[in-house]
């Protein structure tokens, strides 16, 4: 319901992962938005690379411009991939903003859309970051996404999400929370924020995930690792 009422009137694209479908997950987010949903991207594959990016970015660009909202409804990649989608470029190639990010600088694009983000695992916080990373698995290089336009303007975390999480997926997703935790201590930017909720974070995470790994289906649980992974992407963004 937060949905729709943070997308009202607003034309809404749809990035998720090629499960959402089976799940529910597809159907559920087209009976609230309706004919404002005018484009989809279910095709998201972990760890986005330039390969698949380019033809999904321009596809975007051709046919969703006139959208206003971008709603990430996955795990980390699913949100990773639309921070890279709202980044608009003067020509709506892809290979255009590779460039940019390239030269290592902050830049301000042309066009840009506002990013609602959803995730369905426990684990990177990008819901709560402006940080996207795209990998070139045949350059053997990545780049780092991270302008004022890619931080969410909403995030959303709904443990119920979650609740279909296979084990190794929770497990893997928990420890990715727990590393960005742990480096938001040792991070020359450290503060007093940062550490309270990296710290706390750490705490939930030892405390939680392993009980979480034995009883996959604990709503208590699942709400209690959600609340430990935002507390981590929180110190990461702080």
């Amino acid at each position: 319901s937060q949905v729709g009422a943070l997308t009202e009137g607003q034309s809404v694209a749809l990035v998720t992962f090629p499960e959402a479908r089976d799940l529910g997950l597809i159907d559920t987010l087209q009976a609230l938005l309706g004919d404002r949903l005018i484009h989809l991207v279910e095709n998201v594959q972990p760890n986005p690379d330039v390969a698949q990016l380019r033809a999904t970015y321009e596809r975007f660009w051709q046919q969703a411009s006139g959208c206003e909202v971008v709603l990430a409804v996955g795990g980390g990649s699913a949100i990773d991939t639309a921070k890279a989608l709202i980044v608009g470029t003067d020509s709506g190639q892809f290979d255009e903003l590779l460039a940019l990010l390239a030269t290592g600088k902050t830049f301000t694009p042309p066009r840009h859309k506002r990013l609602i983000a959803v995730p369905t695992t426990a684990g990177t916080g990008s819901e709560v970051t402006p940080w996207a990373t795209i990998w070139d698995s045949q350059q053997q290089k990545k780049y780092s996404l991270h302008l004022q336009c890619t931080w969410p303007t909403a995030a959303i975390i709904d443990p119920d999400l979650m609740l279909t999480l296979p084990a190794a997926v929770t497990v893997s997703t928990g420890l990715d929370a727990l590393s960005h935790a742990l480096e938001s201590i040792w991070n020359v930017n450290a503060n007093p924020i940062s550490d309270t909720l990296a710290v706390s974070a750490i705490e939930d995470i030892f405390d939680c995930l392993p009980l979480l790994q034995q009883n996959l289906a604990s709503r208590e649980l699942r709400s209690r690792m959600a609340l430990a992974a935002l507390k981590a992407g929180l110190a990461f963004s702080n």
